[in-house]
Parts: C-alpha cells; sequence; structure tokens
C-alpha cells in the first residue's frame, strides 16, 4: 500500500509540474535581431515567448519545431519534425545557438549535417553529406590547419 501511494505521489508531482505546448504558427510571430543575427526574439502581440511551444512552420502543419522560450529566446534544445519524424536539432544556450545544429534526412535515420556553434557562430568541425569537413573560427571558414593552430593557442 506503501508503495501504491509513493507511486500515485510520484506521478502526481510529475504531472502537476509538466507544462503543455502553446500551439502558434510562425507567421503570428515577429522577430527581434541583434546587429550580427546571433541572436533572435520571438514574441506574439509584443509579448516575447516563456514557456514550451510547437511553431508549426507550413501550412499542411505537418513541419514544425518544439522549443523552450524564456523572454522571447530559445533555450535548450529544438528539435525539429517533419511528417513526425525528428528531423532536426539545434542547441541554444543565452539566447544564441550554442552546441550542435544537426539536420537529418527525410526518414530521420541518416545525418545531412553537423555542424558546432559557439555565441551564435560556426566554430569548429562541422560536417555535411555531400561535402564532407568544414572548419570555421567565429564563423569564417578556415583550413584544418588555421584551425588546429588557432584551438592550440586558445587553450586554457
Amino acid at each position: 500500500m506503501k508503495k501504491l501511494i509513493y507511486l500515485l505521489c510520484i506521478l502526481g508531482f510529475n504531472f502537476g509540474f509538466t507544462q503543455e505546448f502553446k500551439t502558434v504558427s510562425l507567421s503570428e510571430l515577429n522577430f527581434e535581431v541583434n546587429n550580427d543575427t546571433t541572436e533572435i526574439k520571438a514574441k506574439i502581440s509584443d509579448k516575447y515567448l516563456n514557456g514550451k511551444y510547437k511553431i508549426i512552420l507550413n501550412l499542411k502543419k505537418d513541419n514544425y519545431s518544439m522549443c523552450d522560450f524564456q523572454y522571447g529566446e530559445i533555450i535548450g534544445i529544438q528539435k525539429s519534425y517533419q511528417n513526425g519524424i525528428l528531423t532536426g536539432t539545434t542547441e541554444f544556450k543565452n539566447g544564441k545557438q550554442n552546441g550542435y545544429d544537426i539536420y537529418y534526412n527525410q526518414t530521420g535515420e541518416k545525418i545531412i549535417w553537423k555542424v558546432l556553434y559557439v555565441d551564435g557562430k560556426k566554430h569548429g568541425l562541422g560536417w555535411w553529406f555531400d561535402i564532407g569537413n568544414q572548419y570555421y573560427i567565429n564563423g569564417k571558414k578556415a583550413t584544418q590547419e588555421e584551425f588546429e593552430q588557432y584551438d592550440k593557442n586558445n587553450k586554457r
């Protein structure tokens, strides 16, 4: 009996704090973009988005993104879907892309690209299925040697 009560308490606690996704269309959103386009804030009717959102990207409503917002900035991992299949993930921190941007094919089985971002700019090794490896230093294309030298000089 104690186990059953404990389980019910845990389930109640979890369901009590889960937040449902609000659904909005991309066309309903307004955006503020900083000068170097590394930071974007989303609004509806002059109010910054806060909470969990499902953003519909097309008229058929089969292409959408699931995002968490805080004061208009995406936080955590944005997940993109097409026909219910995960087709991309992008990591955000402090309102900017920070981490990997990964895009999959329409079946979700094959990676099409994988790019590392730091403070909203490509940085490090990126990979594309059609062109292979590309290196970046603070958003600018670089050779592997240039990146390795930069990385060596900037290690703490």
